[in-house]
């Protein structure tokens, strides 16, 4: 009985453990979906127009990281850095093979979407950089609130020009990834002439 009894007791564990696992997965899947409609409407507000794509949005946020609320670092473990750097390139051929941009070594990079092929750039000019973790800052434009947790990253505090600031360290490959799962979409809608005013996310992309 007393073995049955341990045995029932680890298997409790065991479901607690899946239930809860499910619970953050979910949990960040609407986190995904917050990001990114925040993210549009604040791109919206900004650039006073509708006609945005994941990549217009997103470049818009990196280019003007400050007012968007987030800031672009480096992992300071070396090995983690470098990890994460090659996620980041990786997400940015990924990106390139979406488009249909080329990067040739003599003619330089070109496609047809100047948002796409600008983001490209800037997304492997980060990775070369190491600059492959992005700080979301709270009470900002992508999270207005003060989550525990926000896409899978506990809150932290970050000493920011001498102001500390609370905030989520996330892997920017993974926030490139959560706006690539509206792309496939939208080029579908813009071969049909069709337009995405309300955006979502799936989360990441396989």
């Amino acid at each position: 009985m007393a073995n049955f009894s341990i045995s029932s007791n680890k298997s409790a564990d065991i479901i607690k453990e899946l239930r809860e696992a499910k619970r953050n997965e979910r949990l960040a899947l609407n986190d995904a979906d917050a990001l990114v409609a925040n993210a549009y409407n604040f791109v919206t507000n900004e650039l006073k127009t509708t006609q945005l794509t994941s990549a217009k949005v997103l470049l818009y946020l990196l280019d003007n990281a400050q007012r968007a609320g987030l800031k672009l670092s480096a992992p300071k473990n070396r090995n983690e850095a470098q990890k994460e750097s090659d996620e980041l390139e990786n997400v940015a051929f990924k990106l390139a093979s979406i488009y249909g941009i080329e990067d040739d070594p003599q003619k330089g990079v070109s496609g047809k979407d100047p948002d796409a092929v600008n983001l490209y750039i800037r997304l492997r000019n980060l990775a070369e950089k190491h600059q492959a973790l992005a700080i979301l800052f709270a009470k900002s434009p992508l999270i207005p609130g003060t989550p525990r947790v926000f896409l899978g990253a506990p809150e932290s505090s970050f000493i920011i020009g001498g102001v500390k600031k609370n905030g989520y360290a996330i892997p920017l490959a993974k926030l490139v990834r959560i706006f690539m799962a509206n792309i496939s979409e939208e080029l579908e809608n813009k071969e049909s002439g069709e337009t995405t005013e309300e955006p979502s996310s799936d989360g990441e992309s396989p």
